[in-house]
């Protein structure tokens, strides 16, 4: 007997990053010359002080069950980070280690979306992004960005998209597939549209996102930044 998926798994699509790279390495294994640009990884392997580290804190008994939240010095060596290159003051009990950006973006979707809301979702995008929503039960709408553009999306249209469900804006630069890095102009205008100061105004009014709405920032090219030639 046959298992009936849900609708849900039926819904979401192939991978195209995988089916490109399982693509490039069967022409590769059958002769071919090939520059393999789809999955993200490097092509190098994981330097042997990372390795050495790796084993020795197997071999010294380091493989037990840690915090949900993730091992409390990593935590804090995180917190440092953020303080360190982003000037951003967190504490520990605000961040939480995952496996890697896709599992932690799709928590923070799981805990903020209901079946029907909305997620604006920066284009040209990772393919996983609309995936995941989906698999939610949630909407993606697309912000398209032009080439001519920088592909810097144009903020009103962001503001035109945003409806009561509406739950939250997903943005990645630098972006996965284009590197294009958003402008500051884009960023600030975007943060006069989203947020709303409370009673007493000005500049040293406190802000608000508006209709409860959620920033999801995947910044993990943040490295990855080029001067142009």
């Amino acid at each position: 007997m046959a298992i009936k998926l849900s609708r849900t798994v039926c819904s979401i699509a192939e991978s195209a990053t995988l089916a490109i790279d399982a693509a490039a390495k069967a022409m590769k294994k059958a002769g071919r010359d090939v520059v393999n640009l789809s999955a993200g990884e490097p092509d190098f392997d994981t330097p042997s002080d990372i390795r050495k580290a790796a084993t020795a804190a197997m071999e010294s008994g380091f493989t037990r069950y840690c915090p949900a939240g993730g091992i409390p010095d990593l935590r804090e060596a995180i917190v440092e980070k953020l303080r360190k290159d982003n000037g951003l003051e967190y504490a520990p009990d605000c961040v939480a280690v995952t496996n890697g950006a896709k599992q932690a973006i799709y928590l923070a979707l799981q805990s903020i979306l209901d079946p029907g809301d909305r997620v604006l979702v920066q284009a040209p995008y990772w393919v996983s992004y609309s995936e995941m929503v989906k698999s939610l039960g949630g909407v993606p709408v697309c912000l398209p960005a032009k080439y001519a553009d920088g592909f810097a999306f144009d903020v009103n249209q962001v503001v035109k998209r945003i409806t009561p469900r509406t739950k939250a804006l997903i943005l990645n630069s630098p972006n996965n597939p284009t590197g294009a890095v958003l402008p500051q102009e884009t960023l600030a205008q975007l943060e006069e549209a989203l947020f709303k100061r409370k009673a007493g105004g000005g500049k040293a009014g406190k802000k608000k996102p508006i209709a409860g709405m959620c920033i999801i920032s995947d910044e993990i090219y943040e490295k990855l930044v080029y001067a142009p030639m």
